[in-house]
């Protein structure tokens, strides 16, 4: 039987069975008989969990059978008629907080649509000069909704709520407040792939986290949210974003420490040539996985990717952290005009960033 450490035995075969049943599902004959194959995977998507639960102990079965539970999800579910769209509860949540940030005083409006961006993934207000703004500068992955502005949110929650303190108790609650607020921010803000990718992480992260005896591991942990979004939405495969966030997590993990070791950790605390490393090397790590995707899919390459990300995500860093607490506050009535100022400060100072690069 497949046992704890076996993650990587069925997560990637059932990851590339998922990827052989797109492929072939855009072939035009294949396509003619989606409905009648579809309906003989559900009878073998049955049949293959049956072959897992009765599999020895020998692994040989177990990739094959993954592979093939893969390939039969995705024509099961894609055979399925769906439902789209956000649940109207979650919809009305986005837009109270879409007013709230539309009712910030700024002197400048672009400052309020791109903290709708940022915050909602709602991009409609901004103009197209921004949007070409962030294009031509290769800031494009900034303005998009993902799991790089969950991880952010992720990370000031964290921050807080380690105010009350360590004891097993409070680690509990905390790791539960987490999960469920993080939950509740992807579902309002649409559910895209990477960002249900980062929830997927971070509720697994602090699940291993409530056992400390529990081994590590981001990758096996990063192939089991891999595996539990497939199984769900199988047909989520053939998403860009998906492929994108994946691509950058794995070049985060399998690239980047090597990397970052070539300048030791072993100076003083503060070390900002270090910093400076650590921030390059991870841009670096990304980009040699989702480089290729990308020029296969837009024939196009951000020259500027390493100087954009070194200089415009310790701003967006700082943007979303004072935007998150600038609408709080906003929507208690109590936001002082000196946060609102930084805030704007900041988004201008963003701006004027990525027309630098653009004109280089």
């Amino acid at each position: 039987m497949v046992v704890a450490g076996d993650i990587e035995v069925v997560s990637i075969p059932f990851a590339a069975g998922t990827v052989l049943a797109a492929f072939l599902s855009s072939v035009p004959f294949f396509g003619d008989t989606h409905l009648i194959v579809s309906a003989i995977s559900l009878y073998l998507s049955a049949l293959s969990l049956l072959l897992i639960c009765r599999a020895d102990s020998g692994r040989g079965s177990i990739a094959p059978t993954f592979l093939l539970l893969g390939f039969f999800c995705f024509l099961s579910y894609s055979g399925m008629p769906l439902h789209s769209g956000p649940h109207p509860f979650f919809g009305r949540c986005a837009s109270a907080l879409q007013a709230t940030i539309d009712s910030i005083p700024f002197s400048d409006s672009v400052c309020n649509a791109l903290l709708r961006a940022l915050l909602s993934g709602d991009r409609s207000g901004l103009d197209r000069r921004v949007s070409e703004l962030f294009r031509a500068s290769g800031a494009s992955h900034i303005l998009a909704l993902s799991g790089l502005h969950l991880g952010i949110i992720y990370m000031v929650i964290s921050k807080i709520l380690s105010l009350f303190g360590n004891s097993p108790l409070a680690h509990k609650l905390r790791s539960l407040t987490i999960v469920c607020f993080s939950g509740f921010f992807t579902l309002m803000s649409g559910g895209n792939p990477s960002t249900v990718r980062a929830w997927l992480f971070i509720s697994l992260g602090e699940i291993a986290a409530c056992d400390p005896e529990r081994e590590k591991n981001p990758l096996r942990v990063l192939l089991t949210a891999l595996t539990l979004q497939l199984l769900f939405k199988p047909t989520v495969v053939t998403e860009l974003g998906f492929q994108l966030s994946y691509l950058a997590m794995c070049g985060i993990f399998l690239v980047h420490p090597l990397l970052e070791s070539f300048y030791p950790d072993d100076g003083p605390a503060f070390n900002p040539l270090r910093r400076i490393w650590t921030g390059a090397s991870l841009s670096i790590s990304c980009q040699i996985f989702t480089a290729p995707l990308v020029w296969m899919r837009f024939r196009t390459f951000p020259r500027f990717f390493l100087i954009c990300n070194l200089l415009a995500m310790p701003l967006t860093t700082a943007i979303m952290v004072s935007a998150l607490a600038t609408t709080a506050l906003s929507g208690l009535g109590i936001c002082p005009g000196a946060l609102v100022n930084c805030t704007e400060f900041l988004v201008k100072s963003l701006l004027k960033v990525l027309e630098i690069i653009c004109s280089m």
